[in-house]
């Protein structure tokens, strides 16, 4: 375990996910979509899960044979493209699984104060992009990539063959 952990895979992986994450709060902020003071409560959840999606990419990949190339853009997309799965999932999953909340009584929306209300949205968001983000990446790893062989090469051998 300790050569896997410490391993080229884990590092590229950590570190992909971290720049990845790092460079798509840095393009909220910069379009003014998203205030500096706003991203105080946000960072040490969102630096955890970029550090838990790299580490786990990382791992799988070390433990099955993939180069780092492949596990380097596997996290890359896992990370980069989990994202823009938040606001269609926070839609037709977890505003349903609210408001059956609500009609079983569990919670009431109308004593609810804003604070709890935006805590619960932020871990909601927050868990989607980590699922979301490992389903990416390790399914990335395990898709069977194969260049297509040249026509020339099959042109030879069947010239050889007569």
């Amino acid at each position: 375990m300790k050569t896997l952990l410490f391993s080229k895979h884990v590092l590229a992986g950590v570190m992909t996910a971290f720049l990845a994450g790092a460079m798509l709060i840095s393009a909220l902020l910069y379009s003014q979509s998203l205030l500096p003071s706003e991203i105080k409560g946000w960072a040490a959840p969102l630096i955890t899960v970029w550090v838990v999606i790299g580490l786990t990419i990382g791992l799988v990949g070390k433990r099955y044979g993939n180069t780092l190339r492949r596990v380097f853009f596997s996290t890359l997309f896992g990370t980069g493209l989990s994202p823009f799965m938040i606001i269609p999932l926070m839609k037709f999953v977890v505003l349903p699984i609210g408001k059956l909340a609500e009609w079983l009584g569990l919670m009431d929306p109308a004593t609810m104060p804003n604070e709890v209300a935006t805590n619960l949205a932020m871990i909601a968001m927050i868990a989607i992009w980590l699922v979301v983000g490992l389903f990416i990446g390790t399914m990335l790893l395990f898709l069977p990539f194969k260049k297509p062989e040249q026509a020339s090469i099959q042109t030879q051998v069947s010239e050889q063959s007569l």
